[in-house]
């Protein structure tokens, strides 16, 4: 029944007309929250439903997302019934599923600086997270739902060379190594950002003394090598989690100075985390957990 009732909404020209009264009222904090919350239901009914995104992305949805979030997802008003949370939430969702594999919209989001508003989303919710002492354990739950789809975004939106660069250069993986810390507890929270690294680790440029096509990774230092084990130790049995740290892992391992940080930095454990990866999901890291283990070998062997 909701599948048919939101296919019947974009069918019946609801999409445009609930965009087009978002876009008459751009400060009614309200109304944003409310229109980006039944936006992101629509799509969520409808998976791979792509008449529902050309409906959204032809009357400028991508747009009116990102205004969205720059006009209530990034100063709070310090209220905790008030729709900051919940608009940076369904903003990032909404963002992540239209620019997921469709690089004209990755385009669009680029130009309407969409990443830098998520970034800027991020960096807000974890400043009240930490400065709101009394609501703490209120703030955390919806500062990690919030901080797990910005991250999913992120992880979608680096995709495009000009995003990746734009967040590299403007504190977007300080922003990824500090939501890591902040949830360490939280599966969801640490395999998004293992995800987007993974893709913001990765430069533009191609190696240029290598016929290979290797690709050239940034460097991690020792603390942040640290927090892709904690991640994989705390959450040994998520699938996810390990996969995409492995995967991290395996693409810095590119880099023979991130080789040699694992080495020193983190007493050992990178090897026992990738060990215990390879025990529980063979299938998913044993290929990229070995190729790390292989590159470390001549320090642990």
């Amino acid at each position: 029944v909701q599948i048919e009732a939101c296919s019947a909404i974009a069918m019946q020209g609801g999409i445009p007309i609930l965009l087009s009264t978002l876009t008459q009222h751009p400060l009614t904090q309200h109304l944003q929250q409310t229109g980006l919350c039944l936006l992101r239901q629509l799509l969520r009914a409808s998976p791979g439903n792509n008449r529902m995104k050309a409906a959204l992305t032809s009357s400028f949805g991508i747009e009116i997302t990102i205004k969205a979030i720059f006009t209530h997802g990034i100063t709070s008003s310090n209220n905790a019934d008030s729709g900051y949370y919940r608009i940076l939430e369904d903003g990032c969702m909404l963002l992540w599923s239209l620019g997921f594999q469709h690089s004209d919209n990755l385009q669009r989001i680029h130009v309407g600086g969409g990443a830098g508003a998520i970034l800027a989303g991020m960096e807000s919710a974890m400043q009240e997270q930490e400065e709101d002492k009394e609501e703490r354990e209120i703030n955390n739950k919806r500062n990690e739902r919030v901080q797990g789809n910005a991250l999913g975004a992120l992880h979608t939106l680096s995709f495009h060379p000009g995003i990746r660069s734009g967040l590299r250069d403007n504190g977007g993986m300080e922003c990824v190594l500090k939501v890591m810390s902040l949830h360490p507890h939280s599966a969801s929270v640490q395999e998004r950002a293992c995800g987007a690294l993974a893709t913001l680790v990765v430069r533009d440029e191609q190696m240029s003394n290598s016929s290979s096509g290797d690709v050239v990774v940034m460097l991690l230092d020792g603390q942040a090598m640290v927090m892709i084990a904690v991640a994989m130790e705390n959450h040994i049995t998520v699938a996810r989690v390990q996969r995409n740290a492995c995967l991290l892992l395996w693409l810095l391992c590119k880099s023979l100075e991130n080789v040699r940080i694992m080495q020193q930095k983190t007493n050992g454990r990178i090897r026992r985390v990738l060990i215990g990866a390879i025990q529980q999901f063979p299938s998913e890291c044993e290929k990229s957990a070995r190729f790390v283990i292989e590159r470390m070998g001549s320090i642990y062997d």
